[in-house]
């Protein structure tokens, strides 16, 4: 969370149940996410573009959509806001 209230990706707190969310997906699918998938989310939530990313992590911005479509499918989601709200709530469990 930023100092001005909301989180850098742009969802509020109230917009969706991450716990809920990750308890409905986990007889259908692995939740786990690889070191490089975590290190994405963490770079997404901070609001990252899928460029900046790819330049911080020295990888190309293919490779960052690649790896967030993966997120997408373990996780059952279909945007970058939702899977990163889901990202901060299993690292703040």
């Amino acid at each position: 969370m930023t100092s001005w209230g909301h989180d850098p990706v742009g969802v509020s707190h109230s917009a969706l149940d991450p716990a809920a969310l990750l308890k409905a997906r986990e007889g259908r699918r692995s939740l786990v996410l690889s070191s490089r998938e975590d290190q994405i989310l963490a770079l997404v939530y901070d609001g990252l573009s899928d460029k900046e990313i790819a330049t911080r992590l020295t990888i190309s911005p293919r490779t960052v959509r690649t790896h967030m479509e993966k997120v997408f499918r373990k996780w059952g989601v279909r945007n970058r806001y939702v899977a990163a709200r889901m990202w901060v709530h299993v690292h703040q469990a």
